[in-house]
């Protein structure tokens, strides 16, 4: 989908080359902040951006159960 979504601003962007440039920059950064922000939050407790479980449990432990 996003590969179509560049292509379509390419083709909107045809006759003005440093408009089409800036929103091809713009939409590429964008999309890779998503997907990376995506791809970070799909294993959180994996490495290299792991977190441990150990403040989780430590607020189990306290929060009673409802």
């Amino acid at each position: 989908m996003a590969v179509m979504a560049q292509i379509s601003l390419a083709a909107v962007h045809l006759d003005e080359a440093r408009a089409q440039i800036a929103a091809m920059v713009i939409f590429t950064v964008s999309i890779i902040l998503v997907i990376g922000l995506i791809a970070a939050h799909e294993g959180p407790f994996q490495p290299p951006l792991g977190i441990k479980p150990a403040p989780i449990a430590k607020l189990l432990d306290i929060v009673p159960d409802s």
